[in-house]
């Protein structure tokens, strides 16, 4: 299984590949189109519904991609408010915040030499989006009541469920954030589309428990129908 770095509020350090089962053709052409996207350098957007594997995605690029050694951290944009994802994101300096006792760094430093997984990237506040268009143009940000710009070498891989074609057009994502983020697009196929993975992988869970040396657990046992099509894709 994959071992997991220092873990923090929102994030994850990744340190080893992610595994994967899944036999249906959408489910190995979306691997397809990430292994390619894991060789180059540009952002890249994954766009699909919820459940579908897209943080997943994010870590088999990053798992073989020239930045593996480096770490691979994921953030929510939706399960933060706009002033806590911003400090949560950029850092901030001691006094920024209630109780911030402080100098703290964010996510984007964490991610220094790594990947950024940016989730729900649709939510950005108009106030956030133009500080992360500045990082992915100019790899600069500063703390929240910083006024040192800090530099980071990050690869952005961005993901949403929402369509931001639509979005730009209702003026409530920018259209050059959009662009810059569009750079290389992997679509992450729907459940509906890939039945035949939560078959096979269902029926292979109970070998894999017993072969560890524990009975399979209940709902295991024959073709594993009661497991959710994202419990297939983590395993």
């Amino acid at each position: 299984m994959p071992r997991a770095g220092p873990r923090h509020s929102g994030e994850t350090v990744m340190t080893e590949s992610s595994k994967f089962i899944g036999a249906s053709v959408a489910f190995n052409r979306m691997l397809t189109h990430a292994d390619g996207a894991a060789n180059s350098a540009a952002t890249v957007l994954i766009q699909g519904e919820s459940g579908t594997g897209k943080e997943l995605i994010a870590r088999r690029i990053h798992d073989r991609s020239p930045r593996r050694q480096g770490p691979f951290v994921a953030v929510n944009s939706a399960a933060l408010p706009e002033g806590l994802l911003e400090s949560k994101l950029f850092g901030y300096e001691k006094g920024a915040l209630t109780g911030a006792a402080g100098r703290k760094e964010g996510f984007l430093k964490l991610a220094d030499g790594g990947t950024l997984f940016l989730d729900e990237v649709a939510d950005l506040s108009p106030v956030t989006q133009p500080k992360i268009l500045r990082v992915l143009q100019e790899g600069e940000f500063e703390r929240v009541d910083g006024t040192k710009t800090l530099r980071v070498d990050v690869r952005v891989v961005a993901a949403t469920n929402q369509n931001l074609v639509a979005l730009v057009c209702e003026k409530r994502f920018r259209e050059d954030l959009y662009y810059r983020l569009n750079v290389s697009t992997i679509t992450a196929a729907p459940l509906r589309e890939r039945r035949e993975e939560r078959g096979d992988a269902g029926a292979t869970l109970p070998a894999r428990v017993r072969r560890q040396g524990q009975p399979a657990p209940r709902g295991l046992h024959g073709r594993g129908a009661h497991l959710s099509g994202s419990t297939l894709l983590a395993w």
